[in-house]
């Protein structure tokens, strides 16, 4: 199974720009617990830049009483963006998640534009989902053995 199969395509983005004050506006409005923080490249396009998350907004700015009317998302952001292709499959999602300590990863199109995002409870709902067709396989099994036998 593909990312692009499964990731949401409807994601909450902001600006680097964007003041710690209205991106949790923005959540709230939204009922998400984080934004995609996006830049436009040379050609037009919305890219990933970093994701910025309701934690990251009390762990940086709440709890260090920074003013959220001053602060930008640009500047909480701390680590490189982690992106996924929208073709990559979801065992390379848990794998690039595992390495870099992330729950969320933008999902990208060929040019790098933002697509989607896809998250680990994205991904746990769709391995469940496959696991309860596997679990159903033996009781198949058994049910053509007697139907070919009978």
């Amino acid at each position: 199974m593909l990312v692009g199969q499964i990731c949401s395509r409807e994601v909450s983005f902001c600006e680097a720009g964007t003041t710690a004050e209205r991106a949790a506006s923005q959540m709230r409005e939204a009922h998400v617990g984080d934004l995609v923080v996006v830049g436009v490249n040379g050609v037009g396009v919305r890219t990933p830049v970093g994701v910025i998350t309701d934690r990251d907004l009390v762990v940086e700015v709440m709890a260090q009483q920074v003013d959220p009317a001053v602060v930008s998302v640009g500047e909480l952001i701390v680590a490189d963006c982690l992106c996924i292709n929208e073709n990559a499959t979801v065992f390379q999602a848990i794998e690039m998640m595992q390495k870099g300590g992330v729950r969320r990863l933008p999902v990208t199109d060929g040019p790098g534009g933002l697509v989607g995002i896809v998250s680990a409870d994205d991904l746990s709902a769709q391995l469940a989902k496959e696991m309860l067709r596997l679990s159903q396989v033996s009781f198949r099994q058994r049910a053509h053995e007697i139907a070919a036998r009978a």
